[in-house]
């Protein structure tokens, strides 16, 4: 759903139908709710803001890059272009991420596919990846004190 609304400052209804359509066509109209957040959560995120602030951004770019013997795969998320023209690859997480310490182990799991974009986008544009950011678009838990 991130692929389609507005990235700098998506209207609370255009996300509800939105996620209406996309959890009918899932046949998940209990979790509705739940994605609405998680996509206003991820729209909050700074790289998504810097993203939609500088206007230089391609959603949903498929990447190929060789990996010894293999090709590796996938579709970037959302891919940016800072100030000085730099390229930062952003994807989103849905995974349970209750503490820092398990949004570290994370970012660690998630380090060789974020490589491996950083490398196929280079490889393909000539420019330089200054940054790889993991959003995870699912509210980390409000802890009571």
């Amino acid at each position: 759903m991130l692929d389609l609304v507005s990235l700098d400052g998506a209207a609370e209804g255009e996300i509800s139908r939105l996620a209406v359509v996309a959890c009918a066509e899932q046949a998940i109209p209990k979790l509705t709710g739940d994605v609405v957040d998680r996509v206003k959560n991820a729209l909050l995120a700074d790289a998504v803001r810097d993203a939609a602030a500088s206007g230089r951004y391609w959603r949903e770019v498929y990447v190929v890059t060789r990996a010894g013997e293999r090709y590796v795969e996938g579709y970037i998320d959302l891919l940016s272009e800072d100030t000085s023209g730099d390229l930062i690859v952003i994807d989103y997480k849905t995974d349970r991420v209750r503490s820092d310490v398990e949004q570290q182990a994370k970012e660690r799991y998630y380090a060789p596919q974020m490589a491996g974009y950083s490398e196929a986008v280079a490889g393909a544009t000539g420019r330089k990846v200054s940054g790889q950011v993991l959003v995870f678009a699912r509210p980390k838990p409000t802890l009571a004190a």
